[in-house]
Parts: structure tokens; C-alpha cells; sequence
């Protein structure tokens, strides 16, 4: 049994690592129908689904740029997975001088090995196994991204509440209002979704944003929050790094960005660093 076992581990390892996307489901290419004939659902939302031994989230495009990308309604944006069946990274056979080695100061005890190029990401724990996989918009995809006309204002009613707002703290501070917000949604309903909308910096590297969104990701779920609940989502470029989370009921509209400020408009003034 033990031998069946990892020969599956194996089969489903290859299939993360052999093209880009995730069992066909390839992030602002397939749409809902995709979805629903992969993974035999029957409607599309901002959630997670059961996908035999894996749990997967899966954030949709609502077709006007919520979400910062100017696809049709429907089509995928992200999806970050969960293996049921832990697996070793060792068994993966991974060919790591394709990817960039992303390590942090403050969450020691995890190592990220990144492919901007495909839009891919594992996440690796200090004993050797993957604790999440994620697939989402590739280098190749920019022209995608939304202008600031393109992405309107939105009714104040889209089903999320924001909880709290702030730039570059200090750690220790980042981590006591990272605190509150894992409070509240440990004490909210499985239904309750959190987001954290995060925005780059004038000065800092193109995956800014998303790294800073999985650190305090990461950090979420180190203090009871499951991970199945939590969406990142890269709201652009600001003057300054920003985060913002926010409460938003399942199958509600999330939570919309703020307009990305032009680059000819960003100040180019350094920007310290959390500390």
C-alpha cells in the first residue's frame, strides 16, 4: 500500500511541474466551464473545492477588473494548492535552476522556490514537505494587467467589510494588526473569506506585492486560520506598499482595488523597508 501510495504521490508531483497551470486549469486562460468539466463542480465562486486528494481555491475574474486583470467573467486568476497526502519536495525531481529560491528573515522555517516566468510557486517547510502550491498570472500576461480607466468604482455593498489598512510598519507591528484580523476570522463563520489586497511600492522588485501578501498569508496561518479561507490578491503599483484586508461572505462580490497609479505618476523617492 505504502509502495502505491508514493508511485501516486510521484504521478500527481509530475503533473505540477510539467506545464504551466494545474491539471489543465491554466490561471487567465480557462474559464468557469473549464473549471466545471475539470473538477466536476456546478458553479463557479471564490472558494474552496475538494479536488480528490488536494483542496484548491480558486479566485474568478468578475469580468471588470476586480480583481486587476482584464479577462472575461469567469476566467480564472489564481489558484493555490493543498495536498491532502503530504509530500516530500525530494520527490518532486525538481529541476530547481528554473526557479528563483525565495527565503525570509521573519518565516525562517519555509523556503519558496518561484518560476515568474510560468506564474508558479511551492512553498517548502523546514522537514522537507510542500505545504502549497500556486499558479497564477506569468511574466507573459503584464499586457493583461488593468488600467486605471478600466477598473470603475464599485457599490459599497460587495458582501466585504475592511478590517484594517496600513503601509510600511514595523514587523512587530505588521504582525499585532495580523493578529487581530486571525481573531476575527476565527471567530467568524467557515463562510467568512479573508483578503488581503496588497500594493507594490515605487521601489521595490515587480513581485512585491504577492510576496508580501504570502508572508502575511503564511503568518495567518501559523495562528489558526485556515489557508483554504485566505485569497492574495496584487492590486497594483501605489506610492507606497500597502495592505489592506478585508471580510467578505463566500459567493459575495470581493473586495475591489483601488485604481494602480500610472507609472509616469509613481514618486520615485525611497521607501523604507519592514524591519
Amino acid at each position: 500500500m505504502r509502495g502505491i501510495i508514493g508511485c501516486l504521490i510521484l504521478v500527481v508531483a509530475a503533473a505540477h511541474v510539467s506545464a504551466q497551470g494545474w491539471r489543465g486549469i491554466v490561471p487567465l486562460r480557462s474559464n468557469c466551464e473549464d473549471v466545471k468539466q475539470i473538477f466536476g463542480i456546478r458553479e463557479c465562486a471564490n472558494r474552496t473545492y475538494d479536488v480528490n486528494d488536494f483542496k484548491v481555491s480558486i479566485l474568478f475574474s468578475d469580468g471588470i477588473c476586480t480583481s486587476g486583470w482584464k479577462v472575461p467573467v469567469g476566467t480564472v486568476i489564481t489558484l493555490n494548492v493543498h495536498s491532502k497526502v503530504p509530500q516530500r519536495f525530494s520527490d518532486l525531481n525538481l529541476d530547481t535552476s528554473q526557479y528563483r529560491i525565495v527565503m525570509n528573515a521573519h518565516l525562517p522555517s519555509l523556503t519558496r522556490y518561484e518560476n515568474e516566468e510560468r506564474g508558479e510557486s511551492l512553498t517548502v517547510s523546514s522537514e522537507g514537505f510542500v505545504t502549497e502550491y500556486f499558479y497564477g498570472p506569468s511574466t507573459k500576461d503584464t499586457s493583461l494587467r488593468c488600467q486605471p480607466q478600466e477598473n470603475p468604482s464599485k457599490p459599497s455593498h460587495t458582501g466585504s467589510i475592511k478590517f484594517d489598512e496600513y503601509g510600511m510598519i514595523s514587523r512587530s507591528e505588521e504582525e499585532a494588526r495580523l493578529d487581530d484580523f486571525a481573531v476575527q476570522l476565527k471567530a467568524s463563520e467557515k463562510t467568512v473569506l479573508g483578503y488581503i489586497l496588497v500594493y507594490s511600492g515605487s521601489v521595490t522588485s515587480v513581485n512585491e506585492a504577492h510576496e508580501r501578501g504570502r508572508i502575511a498569508k503564511t503568518y495567518l496561518v501559523s495562528h489558526g486560520v485556515e489557508a483554504t479561507r485566505l485569497f492574495i490578491v496584487d492590486g497594483g503599483p501605489r506610492n507606497e506598499s500597502t495592505v489592506e484586508l478585508f471580510l467578505t461572505a463566500e459567493g459575495t462580490i470581493p473586495p475591489t482595488p483601488r485604481p494602480p497609479i500610472p507609472q509616469d505618476q509613481i514618486l520615485t523617492t525611497p521607501k523604507p523597508h519592514l524591519r
